[in-house]
């Protein structure tokens, strides 16, 4: 059984978010950041954003 007592820690929310944009880099040859980028575009609708918080209503 996992320890849940650490999950809402800045420091595993931060960690957890490093070993994803590792994953990320190592198969796409991209950061989070960069993949977000590349995919923004003010032509598209919502510049191109799939998803976003209480979308499609909320703001971008």
């Amino acid at each position: 059984m996992a320890d849940d007592r650490l999950k809402n820690e800045q420091s595993t929310k931060d960690f957890n978010a490093t070993i994803q944009n590792k994953f990320h880099f190592a198969i796409i040859d991209k950061t989070t950041t960069e993949i977000v980028y590349d995919n923004a575009d003010v032509k598209k609708p919502n510049k191109g954003l799939t998803s976003w918080k209480n979308s499609p209503d909320g703001r971008v």
